[in-house]
């Protein structure tokens, strides 16, 4: 054989045979990278000649690309360098593209509708945005104050009080929720 041509692997890569075989991929990428050898997005020009070894030549033919970014957010400030960093995985731009976000990490309460307002913008501006949301949202001192403070609302203040004693016992999950529910209906 002085070349062979394979199919079912979407990734472009040699496959052996000492450079005479080869995978061409997808001519369009489909899904997100499995790994790093992971090439789609190419046509190759082979020249193959009898005896010799064949002159290979990827070319690129995607139009759009599958990329991943992953943020640990350690409080509300990170949340701005979301969109930045998602923009710096597409040089030429956003849209016709594909992202895979992972964020964690804790925000406050005001913090979780800043997030929302990123993604639904990041969201807006990309092919399609894949998301693993892992942060945690919870009321940060400042916002625990004004809920907690009786003057502004005794009623609100009085339950947001209970919720925060039950945080530490067996139902510290449902009165975290509740605590969240009860801001949000306490700001809006």
């Amino acid at each position: 054989f002085d070349y062979v041509a394979l199919g079912d692997w979407h990734g472009c890569r040699e496959a052996g045979m000492g450079g005479k075989a080869w995978y061409s991929g997808t001519h369009e990428t489909d899904r997100f990278p499995r790994c790093d050898d992971y090439s789609p997005g190419h046509a190759l020009v082979v020249r193959a000649m009898r005896g010799g070894a064949p002159v290979v030549e990827r070319v690129g033919t995607g139009q759009s690309s599958w990329k991943r970014l992953v943020m640990s957010l350690s409080d509300d400030s990170d949340i701005a360098k979301i969109e930045p960093a998602a923009s710096a995985l597409f040089p030429k731009g956003m849209p016709g593209h594909l992202l895979h976000l992972t964020i964690s990490g804790p925000v406050s309460l005001q913090g979780e509708t800043a997030l929302a307002n990123v993604l639904e913008k990041l969201s807006a501006r990309l092919l399609g945005l894949k998301l693993e949301n892992q942060t945690v949202a919870a009321p940060s001192p400042a916002e625990m104050e004004n809920l907690i403070d009786k003057r502004l609302n005794p009623l609100l203040g009085g339950l947001a009080a209970r919720l925060l004693a039950i945080q530490t016992g067996p139902d510290a999950a449902k009165a975290k929720l509740a605590l969240r529910e009860l801001y949000r209906l306490a700001i809006s």
